[in-house]
């Protein structure tokens, strides 16, 4: 059904779900492949949380990933997408203690039938995406919570084909780092770049003193010769950068 190859009637009699009505899919990804020995009590958990907020669900795998359908929700629409919203906060906030592992919850939209799951489960899972590639504090979104996440990831997709010039100062300083064991002059310029050359807030998260990454940037605009007060030069830098993440599966 989550394929679009399914019967809504045959899911709605043998899940004991309603085939109209609101209904949702959530993503649920715990770290847990269906193979580990965690995998059942993921599954269990799953479904008696779910009981216990009074919730119809079932939950199936999909890769790694478990997807939730949940269905009788509210006729009302909002109030309808705040009870997937306050589902999905609760799973990601008690799964961890009873799985020891970080729970991350794509909260699917609201649709009007079983039908439409295959839509709910693709923005469920475009967000689990988006909080996956993030990988910051947030463990829980709908894809409107994501959305510059999800339109960078769009961005970059779309740029990997792109051939890049040779000389381009990341190029450079790629290139320098590979020839100079232990120097991490590319690693400083992505958190350089990160922290808008906010040279308190880049040291902190480098764990260096603020007069070694001065001297740190002056080496960066030495070797590879970026223009660091052109937006163009910094953007192209942040674009390679991160380009350079996802070839490495950062």
């Amino acid at each position: 059904m989550l394929e679009g190859r399914g019967s809504a009637g045959v899911l709605a009699e043998r899940a004991s779900l309603p085939e109209t009505g609101n209904s949702a899919v959530l993503a649920v990804h715990a770290g847990i492949d269906q193979a580990d020995d965690a995998a059942s009590r993921l599954h269990g958990l799953l479904a008696l949380h779910c009981s216990a907020h009074g919730r119809r669900a079932v939950a199936v795998w999909a890769g790694g990933t478990v997807l939730v359908v949940l269905g009788a929700l509210d006729h009302d629409p909002r109030r309808a997408d705040a009870q997937v919203a306050e589902l999905g906060t609760s799973l990601a906030e008690r799964l961890p203690a009873a799985l020891g592992t970080t729970v991350r919850v794509g909260l699917g939209d609201v649709v009007a039938g079983l039908a439409d799951l295959p839509g709910s489960r693709r923005s469920a899972e475009l967000a689990l995406d988006a909080l996956t590639a993030a990988g910051g504090p947030r463990l829980v979104a709908r894809t409107e919570d994501v959305a510059e996440t999800i339109g960078l990831m769009r961005v970059m997709d779309a740029l990997r084909e792109v051939h890049l010039p040779q000389g381009t100062p990341v190029a450079r300083l790629a290139a320098f780092d590979a020839e100079h064991s232990g120097s991490c002059l590319l690693e400083t310029l992505r958190v350089y770049l990160d922290h808008f050359g906010d040279v308190t807030a880049a040291s902190r998260a480098l764990c260096v003193h603020p007069n070694s990454l001065r001297y740190r940037i002056r080496r960066i605009v030495q070797v590879s010769g970026i223009d660091l007060g052109s937006p163009d030069a910094r953007l192209l830098a942040q674009i390679q950068l991160r380009l350079r993440d996802r070839g490495a599966g950062r």
